[in-house]
């Protein structure tokens, strides 16, 4: 008996099965945890990684960018939630994508933004402090006993 068409059936109906428990899912867009939104993005990272093997760039690179997006997403709305797995996984993303558009003879794609929001800026210079008093500006060599 051959086992192989059985090999083959199976693997297709757990992709079907995965594949619409994806698509049941909610969207990245309604999801508001961060374990929700990485573990979609990890998905499509695992998703594209496939179609990359299987030389089907261009959906790679789609899913390579929402993958990325999502990381984007958790840095910048939960940025205490596991930031350097997230940072990790978001350049992973990124180098995937270099390599991939540039497979596809694409233009290099622009940088996306920072995974963590700026430091605030330094405050304005406000009015130049107040001058001591000469009284004040001597002090003492030694404490009094």
């Amino acid at each position: 008996m051959n086992v192989q068409p059985l090999k083959t059936l199976c693997r297709t109906a757990a992709l079907v099965a995965g594949l619409a428990w994806t698509a049941s899912a909610a969207t990245a867009a309604e999801m508001s945890d961060p374990a929700q939104i990485q573990t979609e993005a990890f998905i499509q990272l695992l998703q594209a990684d496939q179609a990359l093997d299987a030389g089907r760039l261009e959906e790679a690179l789609s899913l390579y960018t929402a993958a990325r997006d999502g990381y984007v997403r958790v840095a910048t709305e939960f940025p205490a939630y596991d930031p350097r797995v997230i940072q990790y996984r978001r350049d992973y993303c990124e180098g995937q994508m270099d390599d991939v558009m540039a497979s596809l003879g694409m233009a290099p794609r622009e940088a996306a933004p920072a995974a963590l929001p700026d430091a605030p800026a330094a405050p304005e210079a406000g009015p130049a402090p107040a001058p001591v008093p000469d009284a004040l500006a001597e002090a003492p060599a030694e404490a009094p006993a």
